[in-house]
């Protein structure tokens, strides 16, 4: 898989600059659990299916952690294996399994919601060029190398990103508000059914 948008890069707009994702954060790769870690009390273990699924069950460890491992609520998690993308962990304290990373974000280049949409992006770009393969990964030299735009002042990253979640909050208000339309079509028309 080619990642490297250097040969299409151009010139940056003043207040931008080309990063790569290296350059933007730390990437702390969750630890490798075996079955037989596994417990039924203990702290919670994230595993992919706990990312994309809210109601998935938890394997457990009740063991000695190093806090490298430990993920509370506002972390950053990037899956980079089977499911490809990025997620703002909210369910409490828990210990991140392989095949994610923690994203520590260097502070004084990128605001940490900013990073978490970018990072959204690029990997959805990711999924596009490797379609259809069998086992979705990407290694981390070739993710790490990977060149983004990104404005230099974090003001504007903040700002950009407050754009764009009111944005994402009305296209969801509306995206509702057209679910309730079709539900009450489905009902209207099935009242006209049953009276005919």
């Amino acid at each position: 898989m080619k990642m490297n948008s250097a040969s299409v890069k151009q010139s940056p707009p003043a207040n931008c600059a080309w990063k790569s994702l290296g350059d933007l954060a730390d990437y702390i790769n969750g630890r490798a659990f075996k079955p037989q870690d596994w417990s039924t009390r203990g702290i919670p273990i994230i595993r992919i299916e706990n990312l994309t699924d809210p109601a998935a069950p938890y394997n457990s460890f009740d063991g000695e952690v190093d806090e490298r491992y430990l993920i509370n609520n506002g972390d950053l998690l990037l899956s980079w294996s089977a499911t490809l993308d990025a997620f703002l962990w909210n369910r409490g304290q828990a210990i991140l399994n392989q095949h994610i990373f923690r994203v520590c974000e260097y502070d004084a280049l990128v605001e940490k919601k900013f990073l978490y949409y970018l990072l959204r992006a690029t990997m959805a770009r990711i999924r596009l060029q490797i379609h259809g393969a069998t086992m979705k990964h990407i290694t981390r030299p070739i993710f790490e190398s990977i060149q983004v735009l990104i404005p230099k002042d974090k003001k504007e990253q903040q700002a950009i990103t407050d754009h764009l979640e009111i944005k994402m909050a009305e296209a969801q208000r509306l995206r509702m508000a057209a679910e309730r339309q079709f539900r009450s079509a489905v009902f209207l028309s099935q009242n006209v059914t049953t009276q005919a």
